[in-house]
């Protein structure tokens, strides 16, 4: 037995002996829900963990070869203190290691 999606149209396979189910997942029905009642979407709020990927991964560009948990530092730096500060201090830990490099 198959049913479709209130929201959007899909097929639902109907289980025998369960209460027909009405849409065909969570989203669907949320979705639905605020159609209803005229309620507007969230705005789109960045995870932490979302920014924190994004700046550690601008900072990988600038300064190849330093550690994660160095990245990861940096950061945390940067949420708190500013971006100004996290460069100061990224820029000198990088060329910490490349003078260590060289002199290997």
């Amino acid at each position: 037995m198959e049913a479709k999606c209130q929201q959007c149209g899909r097929v639902i396979k109907i289980i025998p002996g369960h209460r027909p189910r009405q849409y065909c997942s969570d989203e669907c029905r949320q979705t639905a829900f605020r159609r209803r009642h005229g309620v507007k979407a969230k705005p789109y709020k960045e995870s932490r963990l979302s920014r924190m990927a994004t700046i550690i991964w601008e900072m990988k560009k600038k300064w190849p070869n330093l550690s994660h948990s160095t990245y990861y530092m940096l950061a945390e730096i940067q949420e708190k203190y500013g971006e100004k500060l996290a460069t100061m201090i990224g820029e000198r830990f990088w060329w910490e290691v490349e003078n260590a490099r060289k002199q290997s």
